[in-house]
């Protein structure tokens, strides 16, 4: 059942946006997600920013590195 919830504030930061965390990621940092569909979309917004990645399963969910 869906619900609307009121005053909840957006978040400053988030994985994506111009300012997110991707943007701040060095060559050698990785990011941890839980779910495949997550990690894709991490994926594509680095390829967006012209940055190579590489990812792996790992335990329960996937690690996506910045390689250059």
């Amino acid at each position: 059942m869906e619900t609307i919830d009121k005053n909840i504030p957006i978040p400053n930061e988030g994985l994506l946006g111009k300012n997110g965390l991707i943007s701040r990621l060095e060559v050698g940092d990785s990011i941890f997600v839980s779910d495949f569909d997550r990690k894709e979309s991490i994926r594509h917004s680095m390829k967006y920013r012209k940055m190579k990645s590489f990812s792996r399963k790992e335990g329960d969910g996937y690690r996506v590195w910045r390689i250059r």
